[in-house]
């Protein structure tokens, strides 16, 4: 007699006998849940699995459909690989780009030699129905990681190759579709005819993989032109060309190889191209920093160009812009020189006096990075949200230097009780907030 697990089942508040070694697409089955476009993907004991999963021990289950983050990240992941495999059966010697999201679908670049046309969409989309309708299995393989290196490598996929090369896992896994192999990092639906919704059109120079909305999983999301976010992420792409780091096995590879310095330097110079309005001097700037020709910005320089970034930000409250000059006013005004012994004596100052300030930094800055980081799942920009803990910590020491510095040199340094603000903090007006922070921050 085969053994019986208690599975608790989070969506009806449910504990339901199942055999041990059911897939949670069986478990399902047999729920009494009912998502009225049947699930993606579910929480077991609040990790994601495919619904592939097996279950072996007594567990917690939330199946999650199209209208959950993680469930629809794992419907657009299955459309991609049904997307890559009607170009590889369309056209053997192209490749297909999956690029990033933008007008509410996958941009995506498709290289077969030329501008792709209406009648190819519509000739890729055909296929990509006939797929999904055949209802053909995702099958996933977990191999020892050097396999699987040498397997893309033979299917000339240079990119997976050097991803899992730079990994550091000894085992690994990569998917089937039918005789179309791919990697992805998380979990996939079962098979094809999960995928319910989707369609596929010529966008600008590529194409756009559309598929359900969250919020409306039953219908399409509206396709809303995003002309600039396009051309930054195209830019971000010819970055990625110039700098040869197109993917994060790149990156990786670089890193590995004691070039990371390397990296940043040419990003560096790259900005500064940017700002000058004078990006086609990019290619010698690279070859100035791969030369070692670049000079470091100095302390002062990269505070003050952090700092101005304040006055491009929405002003919530007057007292903000008042603090914000005052600062400016008070650390940057007398010059390089001035600033330079300032920040020499206000750091001796913290040694001395606050013996624990640089644990104190870590601390806010991890907090910035706990708050803005994970929001890089919705639009892939995780360098972006790191820059933005960064100015926020700048920012803090250098209105904290200038309180300092207005204070005769000293800080006080004692207690306040605040109210919260976070949002749950309903017994809190938001005028009053800004009073009581406003007194206790204010210069």
């Amino acid at each position: 007699m085969k053994e019986m697990l208690p599975v608790f089942c989070k969506n009806n508040e449910r504990t339901i006998e199942v055999e041990s070694g059911s897939t949670l697409a069986e478990v399902y089955a047999v729920s009494g849940v009912t998502l009225p476009n049947g699930p993606t993907s579910a929480r077991v004991n609040n990790v994601v699995e495919g619904l592939n999963f097996k279950l072996y021990h007594a567990m917690d289950v939330e199946f999650l459909d199209t209208t959950a983050a993680s469930g629809m990240r794992t419907y657009v992941r299955s459309l991609c690989f049904v997307l890559c495999k009607a170009v590889a059966d369309l056209y053997p010697e192209g490749q297909i780009v999956l690029g990033h999201p933008v007008s509410k679908g996958h941009y995506c670049r498709l290289n077969i030699g030329h501008e792709v046309t209406a009648d190819e969409v519509k000739r890729i989309r055909e296929r990509m129905a006939e797929i999904i309708a055949a209802r053909i299995p995702f099958h996933r393989h977990e191999v020892h990681t050097d396999k699987a290196v040498r397997l893309f490598r033979q299917l000339g996929m240079t990119d997976k190759a050097t991803l899992l090369e730079t990994a550091g896992t000894l085992y690994t896994y990569y998917y089937t579709l039918g005789d179309t192999v791919d990697y992805y990092y998380g979990s996939l639906l079962p098979d094809t005819g999960y995928i319910y919704l989707f369609d596929l059109v010529k966008f600008d120079e590529g194409i756009l993989l559309r598929y359900p909305d969250r919020n409306n999983p039953s219908q399409l999301g509206e396709m809303v032109r995003q002309d600039k976010m396009l051309e930054v992420f195209k830019e971000h792409s010819r970055w990625h060309d110039i700098m040869g780091v197109s993917t994060i096995g790149d990156v990786n590879e670089a890193s590995l190889s004691g070039h990371a310095t390397d990296l940043i330097n040419v990003s560096e110079a790259l900005q500064e191209k940017i700002d000058e309005d004078d990006i086609f001097s990019a290619i010698e700037a690279m070859e100035q920093c791969i030369d070692g020709e670049t000079t470091q910005s100095s302390q002062y320089e990269v505070s003050l160009k952090i700092f101005k970034r304040l006055y491009d930000m929405e002003v919530l409250n007057e007292f903000w812009a008042d603090m914000t000059d005052e600062a400016a006013e008070a650390i940057y005004c007398d010059g390089e020189d001035f600033y330079n012994e300032l920040h020499k004596e206000f750091l001796a100052w913290l040694d001395a006096n606050i013996n624990t300030h640089n644990i104190i930094w870590e601390q806010i800055l991890v907090y910035f990075i706990s708050v803005y980081f994970c929001g890089a799942v919705y639009d892939g920009n995780a360098l972006g949200k790191a820059r933005l803990a960064v100015m926020g910590l700048v920012c803090i020491f250098e209105m904290l230097k200038a309180r300092w510095l207005k204070n005769e040199k000293q800080l006080g340094m004692e207690a306040a009780v605040l109210p919260s603000t976070s949002p749950a903090n309903a017994a809190c007006s938001l005028d009053k907030l800004i009073e009581v922070w406003g007194e206790a921050l204010q210069l």
